[in-house]
């Protein structure tokens, strides 16, 4: 929205909202101030109201004009002021609005392309779809697939979107939450990752939340990690890379080899 044609409108109510209702409201105080009997410009006014409304039509008429200059000077400030900040807000809302759209234009071509080495879809985080019920095992697929991100350049995880590019949404996945919504999404990925891999690898992720044709869906940023991130397995650590479209084990000479040359 483009307040700008309607500058001229917040100063024109600054300055009539001062004269209207801040010098009469002004008049008011000063009549409970100094009514007292030390002034007599109060004695021929039996009420405040009385007086509030003399003053009033006197001041339409142009005999206080030093009163009324100065408060519609503080009127037209006070316009000014509030025309800058909803013109500010109603830039920056547009600026995010079309980075929203930019992002959500992205992300459909992003999807379109399918899955590489850089990006993968996940139907779901816990939910799934195929047993309806909670599988702790997707958990594990979706924690190895970040870390092999972060052991190779970084990619782009998206939960929501099957196998076929399909938003599926995060729906089901809410239900099984403490929080049912974004928030608590968010919270059980961060969760999960500081568990599994590390609390130093939250720093890694960003996520971020879209809307698909009314469906929920996640979106995680991983970063190439500095050092070799470590699935955390029972009792055991395991090494995952991204090879092509899809998540590699390792065994221990093959990680070995590619934590030296990687990280060397």
């Amino acid at each position: 929205m483009n307040l700008r044609p309607y500058a001229w409108l917040f100063i024109l109510l600054g300055f009539l909202s001062s004269i209207f209702i801040f010098y009469p409201v002004h008049d008011f105080l000063s009549y409970y101030e100094f009514s007292n009997g030390s002034t007599t410009k109060f004695v021929e006014f039996d009420s405040a109201t009385h007086y509030v409304i003399h003053k009033f039509f006197k001041t339409l008429y142009g005999g206080r004009l030093q009163g009324t200059l100065f408060f519609g000077a503080i009127g037209v400030i006070v316009g000014a002021f509030f025309y800058v900040v909803l013109h500010r807000y109603f830039i920056n809302k547009s600026s995010i609005e079309a980075l929203r759209n930019m992002v959500r234009d992205d992300l459909t071509a992003l999807i379109s392309h399918g899955e590489n080495d850089r990006v993968e879809f996940k139907s779901s985080f816990r939910w799934d779809h195929k047993q309806n019920g909670v599988n702790k095992a997707l958990e594990h697929s979706v924690l190895k697939t970040i870390a092999a991100f972060m052991n190779s350049e970084g990619g782009c995880l998206l939960i929501g979107i099957n196998d076929d590019g399909e938003a599926v949404g995060l729906e089901k996945d809410f239900t099984t939450l403490k929080t049912k919504n974004r928030d608590g999404f968010e919270v059980a990925i961060m969760t999960a990752i500081a568990s599994k891999l590390g609390t130093p690898q939250c720093s890694k992720v960003t996520i971020l939340f879209h809307t698909i044709n009314t469906m929920e869906i996640c979106h995680i940023l991983v970063i190439k990690a500095s050092k070799a991130v470590f699935v955390e397995e029972r009792k055991d650590t395991k090494f995952f890379l991204r090879t092509g479209g899809g998540t590699k084990e390792l065994n221990i000479k093959e990680a070995s080899e590619y934590i030296a040359d990687h990280w060397s």
